[in-house]
């Protein structure tokens, strides 16, 4: 894979839907003067209703689909570190986990094999699953979703919390923070951030 050797940080926040990934990556941005980045890339956003209906029938199609997406989010990436640090919603965490879930087998090999510039920080929230639960099924009504397919997401979602709760480290590391959010506000979670950023010297 391509190590990151660019003067400017590249961070990224994923994690499980509803625990603000989207809110700490629009606060850390602004906080550090960096550019707000979200994968996949806008081209891909706007056709990947079709893959998310593979979601069941064929995830290794979706699986393909959304890795192109992060390759072609790299690339835009690298031009930006030329001139900016990036904070990144969502990267290889969210696309090997979730599709691991999905394809019941692990896809460790098929992620490395993308060779995308990687993170100088990577940045797991996660949180408790019957909050998160409520948070993404508040949202989830307001567009109509039916009761078995929220039933459907609930028990991918405490899957999901799981995958992302193996990703916790024994000891603390440079290059992972993982943040249980179940207790603290986006405030507290920006701070911790920000405070993990200062104390390895990634500002400097």
């Amino acid at each position: 894979m391509i190590l990151s050797k660019k003067i400017y940080p590249f961070i990224v926040v994923d994690g499980v839907d509803g625990v603000g990934k989207s809110t700490l990556v629009t606060n850390l941005a602004d906080s550090l003067g960096f550019e707000s980045y979200k994968t996949p890339s806008a081209k891909y956003r706007a056709v990947r209703g079709h893959f998310d209906s593979l979601a069941q029938t064929n995830p290794m199609e979706r699986f393909n689909f959304y890795a192109e997406g992060v390759r072609d989010s790299s690339e835009e990436i690298l031009e930006s570190l030329e001139y900016t640090g990036v904070v990144a919603d969502r990267y290889l965490d969210s696309l090997q986990l979730y599709h691991e879930a999905l394809v019941g087998k692990s896809l460790n090999q098929e992620v490395k094999d993308l060779d995308v510039h990687l993170p100088n920080l990577r940045i797991i929230l996660n949180g408790n699953e019957s909050e998160l639960f409520n948070r993404r099924t508040e949202r989830a009504i307001l567009f109509g979703a039916l009761q078995d397919s929220l039933e459907s997401d609930r028990q991918l979602m405490a899957d999901m919390v799981d995958r992302y709760q193996s990703l916790n480290p024994v000891t603390p590391q440079r290059d992972l923070l993982y943040i249980d959010t179940t207790d603290i506000n986006e405030s507290e979670v920006l701070g911790l951030c920000l405070n993990h950023l200062t104390r390895h010297k990634f500002l400097n």
